[in-house]
């Protein structure tokens, strides 16, 4: 067993039984993993909070790792060496047993901490195209951009929810009625979430890239996770060498896709120092300035202009030429800004 995040891998025909029982035992009397779990997700939730925008969460990101947690609880309730560490708590003591069931209780962990992200994703995808069209505050992107997130959010809900109902059925029903196919439904759960969890962080460093900004996603997160998916990727290496790459070469993959986040992070703090602006749209900032859309107006769909003044909240996350034309009072329209919807 392994984990990304919290979430569980069954390196293909390499099971627990394999394992000496003792040693395993050993291995599962320390929880911490879960506490370094909840508090590497804090910061992302805190984050999400304080801007009251999924600007800047790719839609793909949180589809793909939502759709990985279920394959994850699937897979390590499937698998039959869970019944290995349950058999723990003949040979420990009660504390130690306990502590050897959360083996399975820190994939929930992961996966539910995971799910917590994205139900705040959905939740404030919602919330601020409802607050964009009421007029209650501008949101952090463009207008359509808002209201297609918001669009998308609804999709990654129902789609999560009816991939966990099928996966979940499917291994109920090989659990009663064709048990001897247990090991083999395992492996393929444990492959699907190998895949999906490497896959998941291409679209984010993607969107992340084309923002120019980390927007809600956060760095300290990045920073609490990162170094331990290193250290699990290494210490596979130590044990099973360059000939069995497949049980780490997922570590690797993850882990520097979350070194390129945070790189990334560093690049734009660096390049917003440099013109003046510390801080902004990078680490760990909420509500960003935008006097660069003072004094214009957007003209919505149903063909209404507002007015953008000095204290709109709306980020400067698109890179591209947002005028049309000017008259001679400096107004503009935002006809052409639209059409570029280039984030994932």
């Amino acid at each position: 067993m392994a984990s990304i995040s919290g979430f569980s891998i069954n390196k293909g025909s390499q099971n627990l039984f394999e394992v000496n029982p003792s040693a395993r035992c050993d291995e599962l009397r320390s929880p911490g993993l879960i506490f370094w779990t909840i508090a590497s997700y804090i910061p992302q939730y805190a984050r999400i909070i304080r801007r009251q925008s999924a600007e800047g969460l790719s839609t793909l990101y949180i589809l793909l790792g939502a759709s990985s947690g279920v394959c994850a609880v699937a897979n390590i309730l499937v698998l039959p060496s869970s019944q290995v560490d349950m058999g723990c708590c003949r040979s420990n003591d009660t504390y130690p047993c306990i502590a050897g069931l959360l083996g399975m209780v820190q994939v929930i962990n992961g996966v539910a901490c995971f799910w917590g992200v994205m139900f705040l994703y959905i939740y404030y995808a919602r919330e601020e195209a409802e607050a964009e069209r009421t007029g209650r505050r501008p949101s952090m992107a463009s207008q359509m951009r808002t209201y297609r997130r918001a669009r998308k959010a609804w999709f990654v809900l129902f789609f999560v929810f009816a991939w966990a109902l099928f996966i979940l059925l499917i291994s109920a029903i090989i659990m009663h009625r064709f048990p001897w196919y247990a090991q083999n439904w395992a492996d393929f759960l444990g492959v699907l979430v190998a895949a999906l969890a490497c896959t998941q962080w291409l679209p984010q460093v993607f969107t992340t890239w084309h923002l120019g900004h980390l927007g809600s996603l956060s760095v300290a997160m990045l920073a609490l996770s990162t170094p331990s998916t290193w250290i699990f990727g290494f210490s596979l290496i130590s044990r099973v060498g360059f000939a069995g790459w497949s049980a780490w070469i997922v570590y690797v993959l993850v882990g520097t896709m979350q070194l390129i986040l945070i790189g990334t992070a560093i690049f734009f703090a660096i390049r917003d120092y440099q013109h003046g602006e510390p801080g902004k749209n990078t680490i760990e900032t909420g509500i960003q300035g935008n006097a660069w859309l003072d004094g214009y107006s957007i003209s919505s769909e149903d063909g209404g202009d507002y007015e953008v003044d000095a204290e709109s909240m709306i980020a400067p996350d698109e890179r591209m030429s947002l005028l049309d034309g000017h008259d001679k009072k400096g107004k503009g329209t935002l006809a052409a800004f639209y059409g570029h919807d280039r984030g994932l």
